[in-house]
């Protein structure tokens, strides 16, 4: 099989200028604006491997018909034995004409287990003797991780042997400029493997090689041979993998080349993408670059859980295995005697995430105290009826508010379907089994608890699971009202006098308690709350309701961030006695100059649905006027700003604290969706609430309850099946909700 492995790279990300009166279609412009990443957080890498996928089908068809391309003993008789000075030409891929060339190239550097070949047209301008010579001796000599055994030596002593089909012990890495379509901005091919020089065909090289890029990678710097080496030793496993098991799945794959890079002293794959989608099977894998994010990040934090776990000696009986996927997992850690297989892993692994205290349990645990933890779906307030539809070999982590009358139920119709409750504070931590049908409260769930997660984990490899839950009791202290999912990854430069705002929606019997921002520097800003106008313009501020406010820090945030990030600002807006029953908003003004005035911390978030961060912008650039507009780095997500509320309920007259003063159905969410959506609503008081979707033809299609309720906040969701257990065909579908004599209708749209 031919395998190309490689590794893209974003440098600029890029701004999607998306503002346009409420109720208009969004017309989106694109202009770049620099996202803050500062000295010591990675590049992202962007892998890119779809684009080979059809490459590799046809070499696959090309060995059916000719079985002679396989190579069974070195084509070489002697050694190459090249000298530094050696001119040869190499093939190399293409990847805007998706065709092989040939690449002039000088040898630069001999090393005990390489040559280092540098193309002629990049030497003495992006590629120096010192880059050559520093590439050679991390490969050879020394890694982060231990200075006294490279690259080649670590992969080969965890992973596995080497082909040889050249009889030369030394691999060719060949530094050039990989033709990407690279400009100026955007992503970039870092290195790659490719198999093709395996095989006995016309574009083979007939040598094993690595490919490394010579630009935009700056190999000048410390940090461009940090990378370029870390891609050496990924790419390198994946030469070995090849030669041991070349039809292992791609999750197990990459996820040997993404410990690879971790054993040798580099840093784990950016785990912001899993903490993001902890909903989404194990062992997937996406061709194409949406969603391929995930999977590498997925793959790296659990082969990482496995290395630790098990020792690094799992990886090479599990690469050697001829079996595959779960099977050859368990080959290696039946080698290593762990006395645990795949499937107990696995259910460890996802408590270890949330959890990550060694302490308490060695099985869960990793030895980075500050990874960052699965983002769970939050709910602020205890009183929730809501279901999840759990992925193979997934998990939903759930966590809610939880007073001393808090109670709550799960039911689950799959065996598969395990639940778990993770608990710490004080007390110390707690991990407690949860029984589907049984109800749990204090004293089996400790109110004083600082943090509670519920994990809801489908251990079945290839059916999904439903899991329902319903909530009650008083609401108490404060909820927290926020979109931001995870950790900041920076912040954007911007300029004196741009206004960075976030919206919130109403919470109906609710007061504003307070804001809290992240802050880059220690300092100030200020800023205010407004009454949100609904529309992004001419401006979603509307009546001021406190400003102006100052929010300050007095420390300065190190690099790399710490997790969780230390320096938060918190507001006390109690005096100011505002309604959050209606929407409201929070901005905050950009001082001093973007890399030494204080700035609002960002996260990263795929775009799936109305846009909450928004930012007035006196100078976006090009053709577009100042106005608001929503920034993001690609076209499908957006820059969150890292700025929350907290509201409290307050008692009337129409019920008691933490109870809604009327029957009201919130807008389904997402809209339009696919396959699932999620709808919540209110009461004032206990009704019998009946929920049916009907399509615009009359026809019911699906019933989703018909039960009573307890007053407060609940919420059902849509799978899009109907009642014939089919799935709906995409189309306009009525939710009809009612309660008590009250009944309402809103309109949603499945996509399919």
């Amino acid at each position: 099989m031919r395998q190309k492995h490689l590794l893209v790279r974003i440098l600029m990300p890029i701004l999607i200028l998306s503002a346009v009166p409420a109720g208009l279609p969004s017309e989106t412009q694109t202009r770049e604006i620099p996202l803050e990443r500062e000295t010591g957080r990675r590049i992202r890498r962007i892998p890119a491997s779809f684009l080979l996928r059809g490459r590799e089908r046809a070499l696959i068809e090309g060995l059916r018909q000719h079985p002679e391309w396989r190579i069974g003993a070195p084509l070489r008789k002697t050694a190459w034995s090249f000298s530094v000075g050696s001119t040869r030409g190499w093939y190399a891929y293409d990847f805007t004409t998706e065709k092989d060339y040939v690449v002039a190239s000088t040898c630069r550097a001999v090393g005990v287990n390489c040559y280092v070949f540098v193309e002629n047209a990049v030497w003495g301008t992006r590629v120096t003797q010192a880059s050559v010579d520093s590439i050679r001796n991390v490969f050879d000599l020394r890694t982060p991780a231990d200075p006294n055994r490279g690259i080649y030596r670590t992969d080969i002593d965890v992973f596995g042997s080497v082909p040889n089909v050249d009889g030369d012990p030394r691999v060719i890495i060949l530094i050039l400029d990989i033709r990407d379509d690279f400009t100026t901005t955007g992503g970039y091919v870092g290195g790659y493997f490719d198999s093709t020089n395996e095989y006995d065909i016309s574009t083979s090289n007939r040598a094993e090689m690595i490919y490394l890029d010579a630009d935009p990678v700056t190999l000048s710097s410390e940090d461009g041979i940090r990378e370029s080496m870390s891609i050496t030793a990924h790419e390198f496993q994946h030469m070995i993998h090849w030669q041991q098991d070349s039809e292992e799945i791609s999750f197990v794959k990459e996820g040997c080349s993404l410990q690879a890079e971790i054993v040798c002293g580099y840093p784990m794959y950016d785990q912001n993408h899993y903490v993001n989608e902890t909903n989404y099977t194990l062992l997937g894998w996406r061709y194409g670059e949406e969603g391929v994010h995930g999977d590498y990040s997925r793959a790296a934090r659990f082969m990482a859980y496995v290395g630790e776990q098990a020792g690094t000696g799992v990886f090479r009986p599990m690469v050697a295995s001829a079996k595959t996927g779960i099977a050859g997992i368990n080959a290696g850690l039946t080698a290593v005697s762990l006395g645990r297989d795949f499937n107990a892993l696995f259910r460890d692994w996802l408590v270890a995430n949330v959890l990550n205290d060694r302490s308490f349990d060695p099985r869960y645990g990793y030895a980075d105290p500050g990874l960052m933890k699965p983002v769970p779906i939050v709910y602020p307030f205890e009183a929730v009826a809501d279901a999840q539809t759990v992925e193979p070999l997934a998990a939903v982590y759930l966590r809610f508010p939880m007073g001393p009358e808090f109670r709550i139920r799960f039911e689950t119709g799959s065996p598969n379907l395990l639940i778990k409750a993770v608990e710490t504070g004080e007390a110390g931590p707690r991990v407690i089994d949860i029984t589907p049908g049984v109800e749990y409260g204090a004293p089996d769930l400790d109110p004083a608890a600082g943090e509670r997660t519920f994990i809801c984990m489908n251990t079945h490899q290839t059916q999904q699971a439903v899991v329902s839950y319903a909530t009650n009791g008083s609401a108490s202290g404060a909820a927290e009202l926020k979109w931001d999912m995870t950790e900041p990854s920076g912040y954007l430069t911007l300029s004196i006098r741009d206004t960075v705002c976030v919206t919130f929606d109403a919470v109906p019997g609710a007061k504003l308690d307070s804001v809290r921002v992240a802050l880059r520097r220690a300092g100030q800003i200020t800023g205010g709350v407004w009454r949100h106008t609904g529309n992004t313009r001419p401006t979603p501020l509307g009546e001021p309701l406190a400003f102006p406010v100052t929010a300050s820090i007095a420390t300065e945030t190190p690099v790399p961030y710490p997790v969780p990030f230390e320096n938060w600002a918190t507001i006390d807006l109690t005096a100011y006695d505002i309604d959050a029953g209606s929407p409201f908003a929070v901005a905050f003004i950009c001082q001093g100059a973007g890399t030494v005035g204080q700035r609002v911390m960002v996260t990263e978030q795929k775009r799936t649905g109305s846009d909450h961060s928004l930012t007035w912008m006196n100078d976006p650039g090009g053709s577009s006027p100042p106005n608001w507009y929503s920034v993001g780095p690609q076209q499908d997500s957006v820059f969150v700003y890292l700025i929350r509320a907290y509201v409290s309920m307050t008692s009337g007259a129409d019920g008691p604290a933490g109870l809604p003063a009327a029957f009201s159905l919130s807008p389904n969410y997402p809209n339009p969706f696919n396959p699932y959506t999620r709808f919540s609503f209110r009461l004032a008081v206990p009704s019998r609430v009946s929920a049916e979707v009907w399509n615009l033809m009359g026809h019911r299609v699906a019933a989703l309850a018909d039960r009573t309720f307890p007053a407060g906040e609940h919420a059902l969701a849509w799978d899009g099946m109907g009642q014939n257990g089919l799935p709906a065909p995409s189309g306009v579908y009525l939710i009809r909700l009612q309660a008590g004599g009250n009944a309402t209708v809103r309109k949603m749209v499945l996509e399919r």
